[in-house]
């Protein structure tokens, strides 16, 4: 056991990222490597299928453009819609990075656990909330194909701050799971839902750009989130105003979303009911 506890010389918890970041680093550069950057490219397909393909997405960027899609590196950092975007995206991840960090230690508050097995039972169940995301994700996909972008993506937001704000009055642990089970499924279920607004009004060079501003501002999200709630529970003795704050810059977010992507939405003239 002690070989498991310790690695290269770094405590357990430590080896952990290690491990998991050099994973990535390698699967990136695979990645970089064996990905064909364009269908023309790729081994797999013959050549009827390249040129079919390439034809598409020509003519998916031709269209685009005549609604008015950003096109450019510049145009991408300076526009507000990207931007807007960001915020919103910032949003969605903000309800994320707490759950995923303190809600094992929220559950032994809740069911005041006090020793090792609670704290073994916490994380066990912290684990069911993720089940029923994978479910709710599946499920949602059916659906949301049939309706906006903005609309797919906000209402599983606003299931999501609805959970936070139901889980701050859970009297009981059961409950509390129950409304944590409604926010981390609203949160996963808006994320890739939340991904077909770009593709909307930004192409080329902005696309690249756009996506990669978008993901770096949600970032600050998985530094910002856990410091501002264990900001709040230091403060406070609990989680239960953290909860509603994390609900409220959320709802801000639907807010942003239901401006910024509806004028995208209307700029390219597939605004779906």
């Amino acid at each position: 056991m002690r070989t498991w506890r310790r690695l290269f010389g770094i405590a357990g918890w430590r080896s952990l990222f290690l491990v998991e970041g050099g994973f990535t680093i390698v699967i990136g550069v695979l990645i970089f490597c064996f990905l064909p950057d364009r269908p023309s490219q790729a081994r797999w397909l013959d050549e009827r299928e390249k040129a079919t393909l390439e034809r598409t997405l020509a003519a998916e960027v031709e269209e685009q453009r005549g609604h008015g899609a950003l096109t450019g590196l510049r145009q991408a950092l300076t526009s507000g819609r990207v931007w807007a975007l960001a915020v919103t995206f910032f949003a969605i991840v903000f309800g994320l990075y707490p759950l995923a960090f303190f809600l094992p230690t929220m559950i032994t508050s809740i069911t005041h656990g006090v020793d090792g097995a609670a704290d073994v039972s916490s994380v066990l169940l912290s684990g069911i909330p993720y089940v029923v995301a994978a479910i709710a994700m599946l499920a949602w996909a059916r659906f949301a194909g049939r309706r906006s972008a903005v609309v797919a993506t906000g209402v599983p937001m606003a299931v999501g701050a609805a959970g936070l704000l139901l889980a701050t009055f859970a009297g009981s642990g059961l409950l509390f799971i129950v409304a944590v089970c409604l926010s981390v499924a609203g949160i996963y279920t808006a994320m890739p839902q939340f991904w077909r607004i770009p593709a909307i009004g930004l192409t080329g060079t902005a696309a690249a750009s756009g996506i990669a501003l978008i993901n770096s501002v949600s970032n600050l999200s998985g530094f910002v989130g856990p410091y501002f709630t264990g900001a709040i529970k230091t403060a406070t003795g609990s989680f239960t105003f953290a909860l509603p704050a994390i609900a409220v810059i959320m709802l801000a977010g639907i807010a942003v979303l239901a401006t910024a992507g509806r004028r995208m939405e209307r700029l390219d003239g597939k605004l779906v009911p």
